[in-house]
């Protein structure tokens, strides 16, 4: 949704001649990531505590305090590669303006499975 939102804004400022694309992106990411053993990226609303330890037991999600409330986390590990690199130089090279990114809702690929406890069921 943010390259959306970056898309339409730009698409405002730019000159129409300027061409531009929004490109999701997936990475492969190291199973073995510390990031994975210690979820810290915050997504998603905040919760009172209740809700949040209410939600944490029906889900399995992970929460972390956030001021005084309540948010979700999920790994945030290092890229090692992203996917559709080529298609993206290839825009570049062609004088387009590309947003490429991903998000925490996106599932990163890995190459084997992971030692540590995080489930990708919990995503």
């Amino acid at each position: 949704m943010i390259g959306y939102m970056i898309e339409q804004e730009l698409g405002n400022l730019l000159p129409f001649e300027v061409p531009f694309a929004t490109v999701l992106t997936m990475v492969e990411v190291d199973p073995d990531d510390p990031g994975f053993q210690n979820p810290t990226k915050f997504v998603g609303p905040v919760y009172e505590k209740a809700e949040a330890d209410r939600l944490a037991a029906e889900k399995g999600w992970v929460f972390k305090a956030d001021g005084t409330k309540w948010r979700r986390v999920v790994p945030s590990p290092l890229p090692q590669r992203i996917f559709e690199i080529r298609p993206i130089r290839w825009l570049l090279d062609q004088g387009t303006v590309v947003i490429c990114a991903g998000a925490a809702a996106f599932r990163p690929c890995m190459r084997k499975a992971p030692t540590a406890s995080w489930s990708a069921s919990k995503r």
